[in-house]
């Protein structure tokens, strides 16, 4: 009785295979930044997909002569040998279970048979989906709510620092597909849209992290188009628009930052002068902030060492 379904699950991923890879792989680049279990369900879905495929011969054979799957696995590897330098195991054991896409989804690239440019493209698209989709959940309870934007991203998707790499990947992926793959004016013009988008919310977000990314992929993306260029009119022309480009985006942050991200600068006198302890907050100046926020206000060095001795055992 148990033999049939078995067999019947094989003949499945066996038939179909390369049809639930490219599914599993569509969740997998939809979850990236919005569900770290949707993500570890895409990939529990991939594992068992190979298991049950079988053909481990064939694939651990693919596995080996592929040099970029060796390599990436490889990463993997130093973790582990780190295991044996650390002082903290469990962090470090956590940190392997983190790390593990790392060694398996190489392993299960390398048993797949090549997509199609089309199928590849629904892939990054489906990444564009998940980022656009959480940059608007977010937007709409910010607006209801009012509560800061990265603490909504940290609390329903991923962590904002993460969200800077993802955002950053949707703005230029779309960019390189307005110029490479969709060449119709109306798609471009949605295209358009959505990396205007895109780029108010990660100005609105305040993550230098995303700034300092932004800029290094366009300078990569002006590079990489010239390198591609004929003609000296061409690159000139190239570097002109990447030159504007960069001034353009630095004055509009400059512009739009006041506006996109509500500063909450009270005065000196207007703020507590004593803890509930009764004790004497420090006069710091309140216009040191980092994204709107005060951050040398409502500080006691009295309470604070001692407090401090409490969960740290570096010296205050």
């Amino acid at each position: 009785m148990n033999r049939q379904p078995r067999f019947f699950l094989v003949k499945l991923a066996q038939t179909y295979y390369n049809s639930f890879f490219f599914f599993f792989l569509l969740v997998l680049a939809f979850a990236i930044p919005t569900s770290r279990l949707l993500m570890s369900m895409s990939q529990i879905g991939l594992a068992l997909l190979w298991i049950l495929d079988a053909r481990y011969r064939e694939k651990l054979q693919g596995f080996f002569h592929n040099r970029i799957a060796l390599i990436l696995s490889s990463l993997f590897l130093l973790h582990l040998i780190g295991m044996l330098y650390t002082s903290d195991f469990d962090a470090a054991v956590k940190d392997l279970r983190i790390k593990l896409p790392l060694l398996l989804l190489p392993f299960f690239f390398s048993g797949a048979k090549t997509f199609s440019r089309q199928k590849a493209l629904w892939i990054l698209l489906a990444f564009v989906a998940g980022v656009f989709y959480a940059s608007a959940f977010v937007s709409i309870e910010n607006w209801f709510s009012q509560q800061d934007i990265q603490t909504i991203l940290s609390d329903r998707f991923i962590k904002h620092m993460r969200f800077s790499l993802n955002i950053n990947m949707a703005i230029y992926s779309l960019v390189l597909i307005a110029i490479y793959e969709r060449k119709k004016w109306p798609d471009r013009i949605f295209i358009s849209v959505i990396v205007l988008w895109l780029f108010i919310f990660m100005l609105k977000m305040g993550a230098m992290t995303a700034y300092v990314l932004f800029v290094l992929l366009l300078l990569y993306l002006a590079v990489s188009i010239l390198m591609r260029s004929r003609g000296k009119q061409l690159v000139l022309g190239w570097m002109s628009l990447g030159l504007v480009l960069i001034v353009s985006g630095y004055f509009a942050f400059a512009f739009l930052r006041p506006i996109l991200i509500k500063s909450e600068l009270k005065e000196i006198s207007s703020l507590e002068q004593k803890t509930a302890q009764g004790n004497d907050y420090n006069q710091i100046s309140a216009e040191l902030t980092e994204n709107g926020k005060p951050i040398y206000v409502y500080i006691c060095e009295k309470e604070l060492e001692p407090e401090w001795a409490k969960r740290s055992r570096l010296p205050y």
